[in-house]
């Protein structure tokens, strides 16, 4: 229903994406990332947010789909996401970030740009996965990606490695 991009599906979506049974709620959350229909990007923050403490899969499955939406129409609540991460433990939210990062990576995201170099440059950040969706990231966006931003004349080893693995690519 989402790939049809019909905003009178959205209803039908937002039913399944508050079923009880978990497969159907996955499906449902990340169908409303993939549809973008006005509103999703509320449901989606309440479930990432309900995943602070303790990773679920339905954070994880919420921040790629709040990853996906338009950047007009979550830019804010990304961007609160975005430095919620740098401000957490990275090894606890680690997967609801990259989710949220690899959801960004579908789309350019212009508005992101500085919280996603900015993540980037942290020293905290020492996952090479989550380093290579960054540059993944900002690569789609226009003048995202700088010699600043990847720190390749630094001694920031993991985005130094992690342009190394894109360019093997």
């Amino acid at each position: 229903l989402a790939t049809q991009s019909l905003p009178k599906h959205h209803l039908q979506i937002l039913i399944t994406a508050k079923d009880p049974a978990p497969e159907a709620r996955l499906r449902g959350l990340l169908a409303l990332g993939i549809l973008g229909a006005p509103g999703s990007e509320h449901l989606l923050r309440e479930q990432v947010e309900a995943s602070s403490t303790r990773p679920q899969p339905e954070g994880v499955v919420a921040a790629f789909a709040l990853g996906c939406l338009p950047d007009q129409q979550a830019a804010a609540i990304v961007s609160d996401q975005l430095a919620r991460f740098l401000s957490a433990s990275s090894k606890r939210q680690h997967d609801v970030g990259l989710a949220l990062v690899l959801g960004l990576t579908t789309h350019p995201a212009p508005s992101q740009r500085l919280a996603l170099q900015s993540l980037l440059a942290a020293k905290s950040v020492r996952d090479v996965d989550l380093c290579i969706a960054l540059l993944l990231a900002l690569a789609r966006i226009p003048n995202g990606l700088d010699r600043k931003s990847t720190r390749l004349n630094s001694s920031h080893l993991v985005i130094s490695y992690a342009v190394f693995c894109l360019k093997k690519k």
